[in-house]
């Protein structure tokens, strides 16, 4: 569906799934929409379906209610320069815009996730803005999951990508996934821990929650070479304090944005510092 196409109300309700933190229950929607515009119930519902119709959100049933959620079935936007979609599904080819094949499966980061859309919304600034961002290198995604954020990596910036995973379902679906872009050469999945990994790398992903990114900080610190970038998520929006403390001796934030009470952000690593000669 255009936006040019969506209504006051489709919007309103369009917006208040896309933001909310869980999954919310259609009958809630319905009567909080009708009341905020003073409309009835039925024209709610007819709003609703057109953004079901249109594959904007879907339907989901547990526990005898009906939830409504947005619809990553099909093909979607990541970001400015990135659209996701499933095996076998037409996509007409976009200027400008890189897309990355996904397989259905269980392991973290099936686009679903605010921490997964921002952590690619991350890379794409990274990529695109003029941060002083240096591309010589390879790197290193932390805690890979589906292998998203390593193909989008390997497809926006061109790099030879190391994805760890202690979860041996994940490394499967991260390398059934780089092997469904034809990015097997690109992409190298292991199941080394963070302690084992020889750096240094020009870019370094990682969507994990914060406890985990306070304690592999000085890690990273070091695999990250000087001029590198840092892209983070995993964190609620009440944590970015905490996190910037974290990397705030390695490097400045660059980017920060937010979605559904979570956020991520772009830390790019403090030039090396030549310490003067004594005589």
């Amino acid at each position: 569906m255009k936006n040019s196409e969506i209504d006051p109300i489709a919007a309103d309700v369009a917006h208040m799934v896309a933001d909310a933190e869980d999954r919310l229950i259609c009958r809630q929607v319905i009567r909080t929409v009708s009341e905020r515009h003073g409309v009835g119930s039925r024209r709610v519902k007819a709003a609703i379906t057109r953004l079901v119709e249109a594959g904007a959100l879907r339907f989901s049933e547990e526990c005898g209610n009906s939830f409504l959620e947005k619809n990553y079935g099909g093909t979607v936007r990541l970001s400015p320069h990135v659209k996701v979609a499933p095996p076998r599904v037409p996509v007409s080819p976009e200027a400008g815009c890189q897309m990355v094949r996904l397989m259905p499966g269980i392991a973290f980061g099936d686009c679903r996730h605010p921490t997964t859309r921002l952590s690619v919304c991350g890379l794409d600034f990274l990529f695109a803005a003029n941060t002083g961002f240096g591309r010589s290198g390879d790197a290193l995604d932390i805690g890979t999951g589906s292998g998203i954020l390593a193909l989008v990596a390997a497809r926006l910036g061109g790099f030879r990508v190391l994805a760890i995973d202690i979860d041996p379902c994940a490394r499967k679906e991260a390398a059934d996934n780089a092997a469904l872009n034809d990015l097997s050469d690109c992409i190298v999945v292991s199941n080394k821990g963070l302690e084992q990994v020889c750096g240094p790398f020009c870019l370094v992903t990682a969507n994990l929650r914060l406890p985990t990114l306070k304690r592999y900080a000085p890690l990273i610190d070091n695999l990250l070479m000087p001029g590198g970038g840092l892209v983070v998520s995993g964190i609620r929006n009440q944590e970015t304090a905490s996190l910037m403390a974290a990397f705030d001796t390695m490097g400045r934030g660059v980017w920060q944005a937010s979605d559904g009470g979570w956020s991520a952000m772009v830390f790019i690593k403090h030039p090396s510092k030549t310490k003067k000669s004594t005589k």
